[in-house]
C-alpha cells in the first residue's frame, strides 16, 4: 500500500471511529443516567426537563466518547505506522563485533 492511501485510509477510519464513539458516548450517558424527580406521575417528564438532560448528559458523554476515540485512534496510529524491524536485523545493526563468516580466511599464525 502507498504511502498516501496508507495515510487517506488512517484519517477516514479515524473521523469515523471518533463520529462513533462521540455519539455512543452521549446515547449510553443520556439513556444510563436517570431523569429527575418530576411532579408528573407518568414516565418522564415535561419537555423543559427532557431537553435539559438530554443536553446535560449527552454533552458529557460526548465528550467521554471524543476522548476515548481519540486516544484509541492515536494508539491505533502508533500501531499502523510504526517503523517495523526484524530482531536478525535489530541484532546485525548493534555495534557488537560480527564473527568472521567461514568462506574468509582466518589470521593465523
Amino acid at each position: 500500500m502507498s504511502t498516501t492511501a496508507k495515510v487517506l485510509t488512517f484519517i477516514f477510519l479515524g473521523i469515523a471511529i471518533l463520529v462513533v464513539t462521540t455519539i455512543a458516548g452521549a446515547v449510553i450517558c443520556v439513556f444510563a443516567t436517570p431523569l429527575g424527580p418530576t411532579n408528573q406521575r407518568e414516565f418522564g417528564g415535561i419537555l423543559p426537563d427532557l431537553l435539559e438532560h438530554l443536553i446535560q448528559y449527552g454533552l458529557k458523554g460526548g465528550a467521554i466518547g471524543a476522548v476515548i476515540g481519540g486516544l484509541t485512534w492515536a494508539v491505533w496510529g502508533y500501531f499502523w505506522f510504526r517503523k517495523k524491524t526484524d530482531e536478525a536485523t535489530a541484532v546485525t545493526n548493534c555495534n557488537a563485533k560480527q564473527p568472521p563468516s567461514s568462506d574468509e580466511p582466518e589470521d593465523g599464525p
